[in-house]
């Protein structure tokens, strides 16, 4: 999956040395020779590729993923299939001087080793030596803004003829590279000079963009936080406990979130473009009153049965949750998958059984709009969200949807658009969250633990795994004087990463919801989190007889004191004299038709 990421990248102030635009001279029938001229090198011609591109055989994924990058543009984008190699050969002196090649990383070409031996602190070039191109770092970790600024200086005419010019040669720091013209750089740590863009939803138009900084510290950051205090920024601090130091960064059109994770050095800064609302706007207090509940619902949903065939038509395994607030509001947390009309895949949501319930537990009658506080999207993946989205935009009569909450990644054709909600919903607002926020909703404390930025390397800014589950939004619900901990579909990487931010006690909850639909193990994020019920969006017979799941439902049984199967019913907790108790439940119905 990483190594599909094209990362948007416009290095700004290159240090130029020598390199001219010139206009390219015209074709001659039969050339053959590699430089056409004294002013540029040939790559591709007459559909024959002219050059290899070599990585070192014993580099690192960083690498590969750099390596990649340059041969998948080439193939999609340039239409030319470049030979990839590794720099793997039996002696090294007897290969050609003049060999045609594209070196990226430390090969064990001369032209390799010196040119990267030669790079200070923080610098990385692209250059000529001979008919070999050189594409070197002074760490891996900026080899993936090497090879895009390579890239940028790559041309195709109208005959598909691909050139660079032969006296290249750009020095950059990543300095240079650094994306915002208007925002001060972060000084200390390693930016390895390459930034991601996020542009769903609300900020399609006009992409967010986030950096990392590795290999820093508290102080570093501090001082940085400090610079754009003097520089006009307004500050509001987000968090400064449990190892997450966070603050909103705001002056005039300009609006930043950057956090300092402590366990493990790094830095974050997100820019935000999109519609996205402060928390202050965004959120809002209730006190309960006597007798107000709020009310934790598992929604069952129609699942892949193993003794029932014929909901193999509900094999897309979805999640929907719900909390009933203290005020008699709602808050959705993701929504179910949904099919088409006579498709084999129909809703696995039975919406009128949400609606009678919704109305009974809030008490809305049958003449009023049920009231939505927030829509919160766990992650990316439709079974998550599809059902409510196509929901809300067809029955807009029956809800009020005041708030829809997410940071999704884009990178899978991700549907969440936001002209129905514009359309439908005018007033929702918009919020994105981020590692270190506290959001209060009602009578609900919301933390945010883990959300996309924190599934990229920040060393490398690319994904620290190739699950997308990882890229998923982490949240801790405080009520009642209990913890509600939803995981979307984490996995692995995200389950590791919380492990090594927090401490145990911050984990501690009282019900989570199991991730992935019980397909991930990640027993050690469970045994940190010492819940009593454990709310899995899967059918029972399903964790009991498929050979993937079973070892994974023996490992929940020794966790939990209680689980429940979103396959099987819908289930609701509530604190009764101090402790969790289920009150509510209403069988899932199965009809062997689409509905």
């Amino acid at each position: 999956m990483k190594n599909q990421l094209l990362l948007l990248f416009l290095a700004a102030g290159l240090i130029l040395c020598g390199c001219s635009n010139t206009e390219l001279p015209p074709e001659t029938e039969n050339q053959e020779t590699l430089v056409q001229n004294s002013q540029e090198i040939c790559l591709f011609e007459n559909g024959e590729p002219l050059y290899t591109l070599v990585r070192p055989a014993k580099g690192s994924d960083v690498v590969s993923d750099a390596a990649s990058l340059v041969w998948k543009t080439f193939a999609n984008s340039f239409g030319c299939e470049l030979p990839f190699t590794d720099d793997w050969t039996e002696d090294v002196s007897s290969l050609p001087a003049d060999a045609t090649e594209i070196l990226i990383g430390n090969t064990n070409r001369t032209a390799s080793s010196e040119i990267t031996a030669s790079l200070g602190e923080n610098l990385y070039r692209i250059t000529c030596e001979g008919n070999r191109i050189v594409i070197a770092a002074c760490a891996d970790s900026q080899l993936q803004a090497a090879a895009e600024a390579f890239l940028h200086v790559v041309t195709v005419d109208e005959n598909g003829r691909i050139t660079i010019p032969a006296d290249l040669d750009l020095i950059y720091s990543a300095k240079d590279a650094w994306p915002h013209e208007d925002i001060p750089y972060y000084e200390g740590g390693s930016y390895c000079g390459v930034t991601a863009t996020q542009s769903l939803g609300w900020a399609k138009e006009n992409p967010s963009l986030f950096v990392g900084i590795s290999d820093t510290n508290a102080e570093e950051f501090a001082a940085y936080i400090q610079m754009l205090a003097d520089d006009g920024y307004t500050l509001l601090q987000r968090s400064d406990t449990n190892g997450i130091t966070a603050y909103q960064c705001d002056k005039e059109e300009i609006s930043l979130y950057a956090y300092y994770t402590a366990a493990t050095n790094e830095v974050r800064i997100i820019r935000e473009k999109g519609k996205s609302v402060p928390i202050e706007k965004f959120g809002y207090t209730y006190e309960p009153k006597e007798g107000e509940t709020t009310d934790v619902f598992l929604f069952g949903l129609r699942m892949l049965q193993a003794e029932l065939d014929y909901t193999e038509n509900y094999k897309n395994n979805g999640q929907f949750l719900f909390i009933k607030l203290a005020d008699n509001s709602l808050l959705l947390i993701d929504g179910g998958s949904r099919g088409k009309q006579n498709d084999t895949t129909p809703s696995q949501v039975d919406f009128d059984e949400f609606l009678r319930i919704a109305r009974e537990v809030t008490g809305t009658p049958e003449n009023e709009k049920i009231r939505i506080a927030c829509w919160f999207i766990t992650h990316c993946h439709a079974d998550h969200y599809s059902s409510f989205r196509t929901y809300f935009y067809e029955n807009p009569d029956l809800f009020t949807l005041e708030r829809v909450m997410y940071n999704l990644y884009d990178g899978e054709g991700t549907d969440v658009s936001n002209d129905g909600f514009n359309k439908y919903h005018p007033d929702a607002l918009y919020h994105k969250p981020h590692t270190g926020e506290t959001i209060q909703l009602g009578n609900l404390k919301m933390e945010v633990l883990y959300a996309q930025e924190d599934w990229y390397d920040a060393s490398t800014m690319l994904p620290a795994s190739e699950e997308v589950n990882d890229s998923g939004t982490v949240i801790k619900i405080h009520f009642d004087d209990k913890s509600f901990l939803v995981l979307g579909d984490l996995d692995k990487y995200g389950a590791d990463t919380l492990l090594k931010y927090y401490p145990t006690e911050v984990l501690k909850s009282d019900i989570v919801q199991i991730a992935h639909h019980g397909y991930n193990q990640i027993r050690n994020l469970y045994e940190a989190a010492d819940a009593k019920i454990g709310l899995v969006p899967q059918a029972y017979s399903r964790m009991t007889t498929q050979p993937q799941l079973t070892s994974i439902y023996n490992s929940l049984t020794e966790n939990f004191e209680e689980l429940y199967y979103a396959g099987e019913e819908t289930v609701g907790v509530q604190v009764v004299d101090g402790e969790l108790q289920v009150f509510y439940r209403s069988p899932v119905v199965y009809k062997p038709v689409y509905d």
